[in-house]
C-alpha cells in the first residue's frame, strides 16, 4: 500500500511558517482570560527549532517576550543563535522560563525534566497532536487540579506548581488552528493524497 505524506510538502511548509502566530494568538487569549497576564516581558522557552518552532519564536519575539531556544540538534541550535534566539541547554532553560512552548512533534518535556520546571511555569503545545508533554506521567506523580479544559494545574511533592494548557493538546486548535487560503490548500492536498491512494 503506498504511503503518501503531505507533512514535508511545499504547501505544508507555508502553513508551518504561520502556525506560530496562531499558537501565540490562542496562548495570549488564555493568558489574559485565565492568568491576567500578557506575553510582553515574559521569559519564554521554545523547545524545538524546526519550521513550527522558528515560527513560534518569531511570533513571541514580535510580542516582545524574552526568548530562548532549545533543540536536540546542535545545528538547529546554531541556526537559532544566528537568528538571535539564544539557545540554552534544556535543564538550564526550564528553571528560568515562565512559558514553555513545545514544538518538537515528540515529547519535549518528560517526567525526568519535570524537576527543572520553574514554579508557576505554563506549558503550551504547538504540535499537531497531544505528544509534547508526558501528561500521564505528570498525573501519576503530581496532584492535579483541573480548573477547566483550558487550564490544568500540577502540584509536585515539594509544593511547586506548573500549568498545562488544553490538556497538552495543540493550543491553536482552540481557535480554529490555521484559517484562510492556506488551510483550503492543505485540505485540497489531503484530498489529492486520498484520491491517489484510492486509485
Amino acid at each position: 500500500i503506498p504511503v503518501l505524506s503531505m507533512a514535508q510538502s511545499p504547501l505544508k511548509a507555508v502553513e508551518d511558517s504561520i502556525i506560530g502566530d496562531a499558537v501565540l494568538f490562542s496562548t495570549e487569549r488564555i493568558l489574559r482570560e485565565e492568568f491576567a497576564a500578557i506575553c510582553q516581558g515574559l521569559r519564554c522557552a521554545v523547545i524545538g527549532f524546526g519550521n513550527i518552532g522558528r515560527s513560534s519564536a518569531v511570533a513571541l519575539k514580535g510580542r516582545e517576550a524574552v526568548l530562548s531556544i532549545y533543540d536536540i540538534n546542535p545545528a538547529k541550535d546554531m541556526s537559532s543563535k544566528v537568528e538571535g534566539f539564544f539557545p540554552i541547554p534544556l535543564h538550564e532553560l526550564l528553571p528560568e522560563s515562565d512559558l514553555v512552548v513545545g514544538c518538537t512533534g515528540q515529547t519535549s518535556i518528560r517526567l525526568i525534566d519535570m524537576p527543572f520546571l520553574k514554579d508557576g511555569a505554563i506549558l503550551v503545545s504547538a504540535s499537531s497532536k497531544a505528544v509534547e508533554f508526558a501528561i500521564a506521567d505528570f498525573e501519576r506523580e503530581c496532584g492535579v487540579e483541573k480548573f477547566s479544559d483550558v487550564v490544568w494545574r500540577f502540584t509536585r511533592s515539594n509544593g511547586k506548581k506548573f500549568y498545562v494548557l488544553l490538556q497538552g493538546t495543540p493550543v491553536n486548535f482552540r481557535d480554529g488552528s490555521i484559517l484562510g487560503t492556506i488551510l483550503d490548500m492543505i485540505y485540497c492536498e489531503l484530498f489529492v493524497c486520498m484520491r491517489e491512494v484510492a486509485t
